[in-house]
């Protein structure tokens, strides 16, 4: 390799270390896309723990019966004559 070859890609190797370093500096430092994060591991969290309760528990079907009754009992009130 002749010494103008070996220069260029010491050049080229110091330039894509820098980049990386750049690059790696930059992501530490921003915060952008964060809380996007944060709020699908949220997200996440909350399906995970409604899968739960409504596949392990009776949940569905107490919840459907109390509907049931609150709507029976507004449609089987009379309303007063007047």
């Amino acid at each position: 390799m002749s010494p103008q070859m070996f220069q260029i890609a010491q050049m080229a190797s110091l330039t894509i270390r820098t980049r990386i370093a750049a690059a790696a500096a930059r992501l530490t430092r921003e915060e952008l896309g964060q809380d996007v994060v944060e709020y699908g591991g949220v997200l996440v969290l909350i399906a995970a723990i409604l899968t739960f309760l409504i596949t392990q528990t009776n949940l569905p079907s107490t919840i459907g019966t109390d509907i049931s009754t609150v709507v029976t009992n507004i449609f089987a009130t009379k309303a007063p004559k007047g």
